[in-house]
């Protein structure tokens, strides 16, 4: 399940910029 992962991954990204 990479989706998930890759879901969180962006949502922080975009959280952190």
């Amino acid at each position: 399940m990479q989706h998930l992962m890759t879901q969180q991954l962006g949502l922080f990204f975009l959280a952190r910029k």
